[in-house]
C-alpha cells in the first residue's frame, strides 16, 4: 500500500474514531488558531481573509431545524456584477477563502460556475468552498466543480437511513443523495482531483443521535471526511435535547467572524455572521459601501469591542448563540492579548 494511502486512511480514523475525534479536533483547531495568529491576523483586520457569500436564500428542501423559510428579508439571487466587485476588492490584499453558502442551495443559481470560475481566476491563492444538500448535484455539476478546481464541497445528507433523511429533509431522497456523493467520489478519483476535500456531514440532533455510528460505519472506507456537527440553535431559533445551553459560561472566548469573516447575504447586506438568517444584526451593505469601509466601520468595530470585553449580550445573536462552542478560537480568555485601538501592538 502506498505511504500516502496509509496516511490518508490514518488521518481519517483519527478524525473520525469515537474515542479519538475530539482530541485531534482540538490539535487541529489549535494548530490552526496559532496559525492564524502568527500569519493572518494582523491582515484581517484591515480586510477579510475569509468572505462568505450567499448566492441564494432559496432551497429545494425544508429541513426542519433550517429557519430560512421564516425570513423576512426577501429571497433572490446574487448578482454576478455583485460578486466581482467583492472579489475585484479582495484581490490587492492577496489570497482570499469564498465560502458559498448561507442560507440557500447553491446549485440553484443559474449563473453558479461563472462566479466561481471568476473567483478562482482572479487571483492564484484564492479559495473556493461549497456546500449543498447534494440533491442536485448532477454529473456535470461535480465534473464542472472539480475542473474549475473548488477546494473543498461539503455535502449535507444529515442522516444515515432513508426514514431519519425524510423526516429531517421532507424528501424521499436519501439513495439519490448517497449516489451523487458516490459518483461525485468515483469522478474525483478518475479526474485525479487531489486537491479536493470531500466532507459528508450529519447533524446530530434527537433524531439522529443513534445513528453516528452506522454513519461512521457507511462512509468510513470511502475517501471522505466525515462531519459530525453539533446542533445549530441559529442565535436560538431551533432548539433540540442533544444540545445543552450554557451561555454563561465564564470561559468564553470573543468569536472569530467578527475578526477575519465577512457574511455577505444575496442582496448585498452584510450579517453578523453565517448563522444570522435573517440579517437581524446588519452591518452594512457591500453594495452601496466598498468592502474595506464596512469592515472597518462603527457596526463592525461595535461587535468586536464587545466581544473583547464579554459582552455578549451586546446583541440577541451573540446572547442566544450555543455554537461558539464548538469553532476554533483565535483567543485564549484572560491570556496576555496586546490590544489598542483594534490594532495588534
Amino acid at each position: 500500500m502506498p505511504m500516502v494511502t496509509q496516511w490518508k486512511d490514518i488521518k481519517r480514523f483519527l478524525k473520525t474514531n469515537p474515542v479519538t475525534r475530539k482530541p485531534v479536533r482540538y490539535a487541529v483547531n489549535s494548530r490552526a488558531r496559532l496559525r492564524w495568529r502568527l500569519l493572518h491576523h494582523r491582515r484581517a483586520l484591515s480586510f477579510p481573509t475569509v468572505i462568505n457569500i450567499e448566492t441564494t436564500n432559496e432551497c429545494n428542501e425544508e429541513c426542519w431545524f433550517c429557519p430560512r423559510a421564516e425570513a423576512t428579508r426577501g429571497f433572490g439571487y446574487v448578482s454576478l456584477d455583485l460578486v466581482k466587485s467583492i472579489v475585484d476588492q479582495g484581490v490587492p490584499h492577496g489570497g482570499i477563502t469564498y465560502y458559498l453558502h448561507k442560507d440557500g442551495e447553491p446549485l440553484m443559481h443559474p449563473r453558479i460556475f461563472d462566479i466561481i470560475e471568476y473567483m478562482v481566476n482572479a487571483h492564484p491563492d484564492n479559495k473556493v468552498r461549497l456546500t449543498t444538500n447534494g440533491t442536485i448535484l448532477k454529473e456535470q455539476h461535480a465534473r464542472r466543480l472539480i475542473e474549475l478546481g473548488v477546494e473543498q464541497i461539503r455535502i449535507g445528507i444529515r442522516s444515515a437511513t432513508r426514514e431519519t433523511f425524510l423526516k429531517i429533509h421532507k424528501l424521499d431522497l436519501f439513495d439519490h443523495v448517497k449516489r451523487n456523493i458516490e459518483r461525485l467520489l468515483r469522478l474525483q478519483e478518475e479526474m485525479q482531483a487531489h486537491h479536493l476535500l470531500v466532507i459528508v456531514q450529519i447533524v446530530v440532533c434527537e433524531d439522529t443521535k443513534d445513528e453516528i455510528d452506522l454513519f461512521r460505519q457507511q462512509w468510513g472506507d470511502k475517501d471522505v471526511f466525515m462531519e459530525i456537527k453539533d446542533f445549530m440553535s441559529w442565535g436560538g431559533w431551533a432548539k433540540d435535547p442533544t444540545l445543552a445551553g450554557n451561555n454563561g459560561d465564564p470561559r468564553r472566548p470573543p468569536c472569530i467572524d467578527p475578526f477575519h469573516n465577512l457574511v455577505v447575504n444575496w442582496d448585498g447586506k452584510v450579517s453578523l455572521c453565517s448563522l444570522d438568517w435573517n440579517c437581524s444584526v446588519p452591518l452594512g451593505n457591500v453594495a452601496h459601501s466598498s468592502v474595506e469601509e464596512v469592515w472597518n466601520g462603527e457596526a463592525v468595530r461595535a461587535i468586536r469591542e464587545a466581544h473583547l470585553k464579554g459582552n455578549f449580550q451586546h446583541n440577541a445573536m451573540c446572547a442566544n448563540c450555543e455554537e461558539w462552542r464548538y469553532l476554533p478560537s483565535l483567543f485564549w480568555r484572560n491570556r496576555t492579548v496586546l490590544w489598542k485601538d483594534q490594532k495588534w501592538v
